[in-house]
């Protein structure tokens, strides 16, 4: 830590302590924020005996390439061993102070992502992205948005092999003739490397979507005022009546995290199925299916979404889940949603405009007259504010029926997001008067059942009832018996008011 005394930081944090941390700071020339890695520093000395060490080890080590499928505690006790090893037979003298240092780096360099592997692992980072050779790695910070970074790949020949390696860590194989590789790395992570200058014109590149250890779930995005419970609760009610709800935004909106949190709220019960080009949702349940696209590369056969929502409707789901719509495969989504079948998808558009055209035009053309088989778009937004970004969902819409003479899909807007005053403005709902319809309950319940809902929500975001098995237990509760949970939750929201 003595090579940062000189630089003021905004915050630091660890990374892998005691070893690596992450350090925010303004760069005075360009008054730029800038994300530094601050890791153990190396004498020349250190450089080279790390380097005669890792030579050894890719010599006659056979764990690094095997690591990847390893677990990782595992395979970094099989380092220090074979480390250990190598140091003794070839007699290299390294002080017991600074062994541990170099476990740090031969672990980071042999069996993680080399020296992206601190940007990788931290939680607060989203996505790392590298644009080419002498050129800064950037990362997108959950709090400071878009930063530089002090990771540069120097030479061609660096970079080219960190993006062989991250394809072999995703499984895939990269060639001039395979340039383009999409995959999930073995933390879960998602990446999209191109090959050298076959397809971007500086050279190599990758982006890496970071995988969060433990997903964010209703209660989380709650409590960091993400939304509000009585739009968590309208959502909840919807989909206890078997309605169909697409989440709108931008990339990095945060379309999927909305998206994984509001599966929590359908009954653990119900069966579902979800699909997917790459696994990205988790849902802690069991009656849960999990399909993924496959394609084979260098051949022909492939597995795609459109095929795998044909086959899902087969199995008899209660609620079907997309993970993006993109193509051919709306169809079948919107045609299962029209039979009963629940429905959850995202899209990637700006408005409910941008949606409804971008599902009516190629590739996706969708016929209008099935639009309305939806019943809300949620539209979630990150927004930049004077202390950082923040998300909010920004509105939520119900689209209420399609109008064949003028061939328009008709919509109308339930929640608003106020950002003057941070908070949320309320409309009437046509879907509640559509449950309340198809049920024959009176609509004054179901609105009381929202508010009951809201109550639980409230609740739970209270007293910090806010991971993944806090939110299926209170579930569990609360279809077991609806009375006494509310009930509960009530009580407790008026205790902790009055305190």
């Amino acid at each position: 830590m003595s090579a940062t005394a000189s630089k003021s930081y905004i915050e630091m944090y660890p990374v892998e302590a005691p070893y690596c941390y992450a350090g925010i700071r303004r760069e005075t020339s360009t008054n730029a924020l800038v994300y530094e890695v601050v890791e153990p520093r190396l004498s020349e000395e250190d450089v080279k005996k790390i380097g005669i060490i890792k030579q050894y080890l890719l010599e006659e080590w056979v764990v690094p390439l095997e690591a990847i499928s390893l677990d990782r505690e595992k395979a970094v006790e099989l380092l220090k061993t074979a480390v250990l090893h190598v140091i003794k037979r070839n007699k290299i003298s390294v002080p017991g102070n600074v062994l541990q240092k170099y476990y740090y780096y031969l672990t980071r360099d042999l069996i993680d992502y080399g020296k992206i592997t601190p940007l990788i692992r931290d939680v607060n980072v989203e996505d790392v992205v590298c644009n080419g050779t002498a050129i800064p790695v950037f990362v997108v910070h959950r709090r400071y948005g878009e930063l530089e970074t002090n990771v540069i790949f120097n030479s061609e020949e660096e970079l080219d092999a960190m993006v062989e390696r991250l394809a072999f860590m995703a499984n895939r194989d990269i060639s001039l003739a395979k340039p383009i590789v999409d995959g999930m790395l073995p933390n879960g992570s998602r990446v999209l490397i191109t090959y050298k200058k076959e397809v971007s014109g500086s050279g190599s590149t990758f982006t890496i979507r970071n995988f969060r250890p433990e997903p964010l779930t209703i209660i989380d995005l709650i409590s960091n005022k993400v939304l509000e419970p009585k739009e968590a609760a309208y959502i909840w009610e919807l989909l206890e009546s078997k309605k169909s709800v697409v989440v709108i935004g931008s990339t990095g909106a945060g379309k999927t995290t909305l998206l994984n949190a509001i599966i929590d709220l359908i009954d653990p019960q119900e069966r579902i199925v979800t699909i997917e080009e790459t696994p990205e949702l988790r849902l802690e349940r069991e009656n849960w299916v999990s399909l993924h696209s496959k394609g084979i590369e260098g051949e022909q056969s492939s597995i795609t979404l459109f095929e795998l929502l044909k086959a899902s409707l087969r199995q008899r789901p209660d609620y079907i889940v997309v993970g993006e719509i993109r193509g051919e495969e709306a169809v079948v989504f919107f045609q299962s949603i029209m039979t009963g079948h629940g429905g959850l998808t995202t899209i990637h558009a700006d408005s409910v405009d941008s949606m409804i055209n971008r599902l009516i035009s190629p590739p996706i053309s969708v016929s209008p007259s099935l639009i309305p088989a939806v019943s809300a778009v949620v539209h979630i937004s990150r927004i930049s504010t004077h202390s950082g970004f923040v998300r909010r969902v920004s509105s939520i819409d119900e689209i209420t029926s399609y109008d064949l003479a003028t061939n328009r899909v008709l919509y109308q807007n339930y929640a608003t997001w106020n950002p003057s005053k941070d908070i949320v403005e309320y409309g009437n709902s046509v879907v509640m008067e559509s449950i309340s319809s198809s049920t024959k309950r009176p609509l004054k319940e179901i609105y009381l059942e929202v508010d009951d809902k809201a109550e639980i929500l409230k609740w739970m975001a209270r007293t910090h009832r806010n991971t993944r098995m806090d939110v299926i237990s209170v579930m569990r509760d609360y279809y077991a018996n609806k009375k006494e949970i509310v009930i509960k939750a009530r009580l407790s929201n008026q205790s902790g008011r009055s305190q």
